[in-house]
């Protein structure tokens, strides 16, 4: 008799109530274990399992409030909503970001930086909002490993222990970016106040990247959309040194699963001044547009974005500006990119990238004894495409293996130089034209193989092989250049990182890495 009545009385309980899932994690994605759930009106306190999860069950058609702690993380309380959602993800924010929470997608895929074992830091964005610097290449000063090299200003690239001038690979959102100045890409067209964060990588990754990867990567990866509502920024500032002018906004908006991002910055600076003198050709002015658009959840993550920048009168300092002034009268990126990755599949973990990039640069310098005598004026263009498919598969719980295909294409590339000669009285006595580059395409595509392996504590073993094919050609009048070029290149690399203790880890890795010439530098400039 007694059983009846039990049942009896939590049987309209059981009826009118629902099951909802609810996963913690921390802000890069990770569960959080044991963090404690307390419904509204129950003194029960319920934990998480090791996968960051727990199941509610919560009467039905009502809203209940639920607080979220862990001692290691701020206490938050979220609002659950039926019948429409039945499965909620809760981000808590740690009061001390650790090391270990890092996140690095160096080996293409996210893994925890103290495991790594490459040498690598993350400039996240608190660093780069604080120091409030107009370019990458100014962000990344200061950091342990990194220097720069360059004329300076926006012409100053950044350099991983000495390696820069094209072999050092520069990213933005996984797109290679590319550059025809001699000293190499600096990514100044992307304005820190878009960044969400920069990986810098010092260590050898041919393997994962194929070319240019001699000296390390810097991957940039553009602000995202907020993790719930609705946030904005407004950005202000103005520089009495150069008169620097800048004005901006940043506005996002969630809605559930998916989200929207939208960015537009403007600055311009006159020539900037030390306490001696005027610094020449130091000034500039640039614009910035940056949309993404995306889906996240816990198995899915899936976005594109679409980064518009334009720059205008680009001053070249040099120690010779005032007898032969060098300026970027315009440089132009518009890169498009989808990066889509799946966790949710028995085959694994999928990882696509697709980018596409038309752009160009102008180089105009003059030459003055007294009047101007002359100017070179040059135009480089191309249309720049990234490709990459990858699969990560677990394997006995000790090992993991990853493999795919990549490829980088410039189509479209071309490269006119002309030259004017002027008289005293600024009459314009000749021009000469050239064109070094026409109709030239750089292709490098790779396979490659990497396997980690931590099956032997304390040890982490991981190694990797890739085979890349490249090709160069262009329509060149110069009998003695061969006009099409093929060849490959085979890389590998082998590492191992010891766990001393918690949070102390001690790594070691020997890889090869190589350098195609670019189009410039095969048809052109002749440089090996």
């Amino acid at each position: 008799m007694r059983k009846g009545i039990i049942i009896f009385l939590f049987l309209p309980g059981l009826l009118f109530s629902e099951l909802v899932k609810v996963k913690v994690t921390n802000i890069n994605g990770f569960p959080v274990e044991n963090a404690e759930l307390r419904i509204q009106g129950f003194e029960e306190v319920l934990k998480t399992d090791e996968k960051g999860e727990c199941i509610l069950e919560i009467e039905d058609k009502k809203p209940v409030s639920v607080k979220v702690s862990h001692p290691y993380y701020y206490e938050k309380e979220v609002s659950l909503k039926f019948p429409q959602e039945r499965e909620f993800v809760v981000v808590l924010i740690p009061f001390v970001k650790q090391k270990e929470e890092i996140v690095v997608t160096a080996t293409r895929y996210p893994e925890l930086s103290l495991k790594m074992p490459v040498s690598q830091k993350v400039v996240t964005k608190d660093v780069i909002e604080e120091k409030g610097e107009s370019t990458i290449e100014q962000v990344l000063t200061g950091t342990p490993g990194v220097s720069s090299i360059g004329s300076g200003g926006y012409s100053k690239v950044p350099a991983l222990r000495g390696i820069a001038r094209k072999r050092l690979l520069l990213l933005v959102e996984n797109a290679r970016i590319f550059s025809d100045r001699r000293t190499g890409p600096n990514a100044s067209f992307v304005d820190p106040e878009e960044i969400e964060k920069i990986e810098v990588v010092k260590s050898p990754l041919s393997v994962q990247y194929g070319s240019d990867a001699m000296g390390g990567v810097i991957n940039t990866f553009m602000k995202d959309f907020p993790e719930r509502g609705i946030e904005g920024r407004l950005n202000i500032k103005y520089g009495f040194n150069g008169e620097e002018k800048k004005s901006g906004f940043q506005i996002g908006k969630r809605f559930g699963k998916k989200g929207i991002s939208f960015s537009a910055n403007f600055v311009d600076s006159e020539d900037y001044f030390s306490p001696k003198e005027k610094i020449s050709m130091s000034h500039y002015s640039r614009f910035n547009t940056f949309l993404r658009m995306g889906h996240r959840d816990e198995n899915r993550d899936l976005s594109m974005g679409f980064l518009i920048s334009r720059g205008i009168d680009i001053g070249k300092p040099t120690i010779d500006s005032l007898t032969s002034p060098t300026y970027y009268p315009r440089e132009n990126h518009n890169l498009l990119f989808f990066n889509w990755r799946e966790k949710g599949l028995k085959i694994g973990e999928i990882f696509i990238h697709f980018s596409l990039n038309p752009n160009f640069l102008e180089t105009l310098t003059e030459s003055w004894k007294g009047y101007k005598t002359g100017e070179t004026f040059a135009r480089t263009e191309s249309f720049d495409q990234n490709f990459e498919v990858s699969l990560s598969k677990s394997l006995f719980d000790k090992m993991k293996l990853s493999f795919g295909f990549d490829s980088f294409l410039r189509n479209n590339c071309n490269a006119i130089n002309i030259y004017r000669v002027f008289s005293e009285k600024g009459e314009l006595i000749s021009v000469t034209e050239e064109q070094s580059v026409k109709n030239g395409y750089f292709g490098n595509a790779g396979l490659f193989l990497t396997f980690d392996y931590w099956g032997i504590k304390p040890l982490d073993i991981v190694a990797g092989i890739r085979n890349d094919f490249f090709k160069l050609k262009s329509d060149v009048t110069d009998p003695s250049i061969k006009n099409n070029v093929k060849d490959n290149a085979l890389t590998g690399f082998f590492g191992v990182s010891v766990e001393l203790k918690k949070e102390i880890f001690l790594y070691s890795k020997i890889s090869t890495a190589y350098r195609v010439q670019d189009i410039s530098e095969r048809f052109y400039t002749r440089i090996t």
